[in-house]
């Protein structure tokens, strides 16, 4: 993507921006906690973080039930299959990449990139995210045992 001029890596511009929003936002969290509106400390603290009182309206509407979770991973592991199929297409089949993947990542990540990993680095690191994304769908539908209060 280009901008004034520049070329733009869409996806570092989004990973810098989050490391430094959840950066910024533990630090005041966990440092000026005091002077931290109720609501941003809500959103940092969670699950057994989480400190008793009363809780803001919009983020009742906005937690959802752990149970919910599952639809996270059905999703995870369709989306990690689709990405291992690809990697599996060009790096173990030697076929070329389709031509909405390389547009995308045209898009995203500039058209002028470089090699950073082996294929055999990618092609573990989507297999371990793929393994990781099945374990933890089994365990919200086997193993996890809810209560209808837990959020």
């Amino acid at each position: 993507m280009h901008f004034l001029g520049h070329e733009l890596n869409l996806l570092w511009l989004t990973l810098l921006g989050m490391t430094v929003a959840v950066t910024l936002g533990g630090i005041f969290v966990n440092y000026l906690e005091t002077f931290v509106p109720s609501e941003l400390n809500e959103l940092f603290r969670f699950g057994k973080t989480r400190r008793g009182g009363e809780k803001n309206r919009l983020l009742k509407v906005l937690e959802v039930p752990k149970d919910w979770f599952s639809h996270f991973y059905v999703f995870s592991v369709a989306h990690a299959s689709l990405w291992w199929c690809l990697c599996a297409r060009v790096f173990l089949l030697g076929l070329p990449a389709p031509d909405w993947v390389v547009e995308a990542l045209d898009f995203a990540a500039s058209s002028d990139r470089r090699p950073a990993a082996r294929s055999e680095g990618v092609i573990l690191a989507v297999t371990l995210f793929l393994l990781q994304s099945l374990r933890r769908l089994y365990e919200c539908r086997n193993v996890h045992v809810s209560c209808p209060s837990s959020r």
